[in-house]
């Protein structure tokens, strides 16, 4: 590994330890698949009031994110003040983990980054120029090599045993024999565990802390496969691409793999771990969609192209086992929305295809009012007027869909749109005592928040308003003592509680100075 005081970074556009901290922190703390009224900038600046000599474990806010297999994922949103305590701790020793970081040959094309013109420092699908020396590494790896790897880790960020993260930083040996030592593997380990309820096993996924403590790991691993000279591989985070000349050197890799894994208590996902003979007319997906063209000339072009373009992407989608794959359809909405020459009639039903693949999967919600906005931008007013319709007609489906499914992340983002563009809901206008009290049931911390400041916005203009906050203040109240329950709600317990109801210590603090997690102010993608 690269020596503590050396000048090789892992991140060399990210050298300063306090600019590190602030973006963890105030744009960090929330998973970006999360609707954007959620926030936690300023945290940084009331250190003072989170910060104490005797940290302790926190719980944290479960909430379910569709996926591109239409499969949800568990995406967490840490208590603040455990997740405060871990960024003042990796910003305070970013020298000495920057260089932990350090790789000659860097695999990984997700990482950590300034990007350009924002205040975060992480975005999963985010590659910037990044994406040429991708392109280069790939082509050099394919050249001369027949077979190809395809290989991940099980169950990753669940599986990761923090202990191991001392292991990455100090050395295997050394953080074995020095237990009770207060070195800084130790205290990552610490802090990471007081943000996961004191468990040992798993950390959080979502904030983007998490990133950096996972890449210290995989770095390490990386390290070990090159001095194996296992060296022609791409790394997408815990997603593995190897390129061999022969299978028998194909299959010299999973093992290796394997192995540096299991040195971490981690695996391979051998379900999706297979080794294939590259063929000449072999063609990913995305290049697919690359090469199909638009149009060159001045005039603007209508729908039928875009729905050309969408029905490759939703063959590509297709696999042959009748699973769903939505990555190639999310590529292709983003290239589309790119793209400044549709015609007002194109951009209008472009979004209605929009709207009625995010009704049939809420994987697309969190990319809605991106494409959104850019479409509004090739629109007449006659279609601008047609498109707040759609979009007051989309929002109450995507909420009474939600909640016919049980899904709480189109629940969400559903109440989300009608508070951020002031959408009276119908559904949630005439719901009865039945329908709030099974939303109440779902336990999910994020969509219960919003149907607070749903209610909160329509106050006297709803009859259900005020049954709706009083029935979400009751469920609070009923937990508010139980430690457990609180940190799984901590979100909903700050927004409805006053300062001198809640119990947490930190929160009413940061409640009494008037911080506030949700903000409608904030920039975002509005319409």
């Amino acid at each position: 590994m690269a020596e503590e005081n050396s000048k090789e970074l892992g991140y060399p556009d990210l050298p300063c330890g306090n600019e590190v901290y602030k973006a963890l922190l105030d744009h960090g703390l929330m998973p970006e698949v999360l609707p954007p009224c959620f926030t936690s900038q300023g945290l940084s600046e009331l250190e003072d009031i989170w910060s104490t000599k005797n940290p302790k474990p926190y719980g944290y806010i479960r909430y379910f994110a569709s996926r591109h297999t239409s499969v949800p994922r568990e995406q967490a949103i840490p208590h603040p003040i455990a997740y405060a305590r871990l960024c003042k701790l990796i910003g305070e020793n970013w020298n000495i983990l920057n260089s932990k970081l350090f790789i000659e040959d860097k695999k990984n094309r997700v990482h950590v980054r300034k990007l350009k013109n924002k205040q975060h420092i992480f975005e999963m699908n985010y590659r910037g120029t990044r994406q040429f020396e991708e392109e280069d590494l790939e082509l050099k790896f394919r050249l001369g090599a027949n077979y190809y790897v395809k290989a991940d880790i099980a169950t990753f960020f669940p599986s990761i045993y923090t202990h191991a993260i001392d292991w990455a930083i100090e050395g295997k040996e050394k953080a074995k024999k020095n237990k009770d030592s207060d070195t800084l593997g130790s205290r990552v380990d610490c802090y990471l565990r007081y943000m996961n309820e004191g468990q040992t096993l798993g950390i959080p996924i979502g904030p983007h802390a998490s990133n950096i403590i996972s890449e210290l790991l995989l770095v390490d691993i990386d390290k070990t496969l090159q001095n194996k000279k296992c060296r022609n591989y791409l790394r997408h985070i815990d997603d593995y691409a190897y390129y061999a000349k022969t299978e028998d050197e194909a299959r010299k890799f999973i093992r290796e793999l394997g192995l540096c894994l299991g040195h971490y208590e981690l695996r391979l996902n051998a379900k999706k771990t297979d080794v294939k003979q590259i063929l000449k007319t072999e063609i990913h997906w995305t290049n697919k969609l690359r090469l199909f063209k638009f149009s060159d000339a001045a005039n603007r072009i209508g729908f039928t192209t875009a729905k050309a373009h969408l029905d490759l992407a939703l063959s590509l989608a297709q696999k042959s086992n009748d699973e769903v794959d939505l990555a190639p359809l999310k590529y292709a909405l983003k290239r589309i929305s790119s793209y400044k020459k549709w015609t007002p009639h194109a951009a209008h039903n472009i979004l209605v295809t929009l709207s009625d693949l995010t009704v049939r999967y809420p994987y697309f919600c969190p990319l809605y009012e991106t494409v959104c906005k850019s479409l509004l931008e090739c629109m007449n007013d006659k279609y601008k007027s047609k498109t707040n319709d759609l979009i007051r007609y989309f929002v109450n489906i995507l909420v009474s869909t939600g909640y016919e499914r049980i899904q709480t992340d189109m629940m969400a983002y559903g109440l989300y749109f009608s508070v951020r563009y002031k959408v009276v809901n119908d559904f949630i206008e005439r719901a009865d005592d039945q329908v709030i009290e099974a939303m109440l049931k779902w336990e999910d911390c994020v969509s219960l928040a919003l149907l607070y400041e749903y209610a909160a916005w329509r106050d006297d203009s709803s009859a259900n308003s005020e049954k709706i906050i009083e029935s979400l203040v009751d469920k609070v109240n009923n937990f508010k003592d139980d430690k457990e329950m609180r940190d799984r709600y901590w979100l909903l317990m700050y927004q409805v509680l006053s300062c001198k109801e809640i119990k947490d210590h930190h929160l009413k603090e940061l409640k009494r100075v008037g911080f506030q997690f949700v903000n409608w102010e904030r920039e975002s993608d509005a319409l």
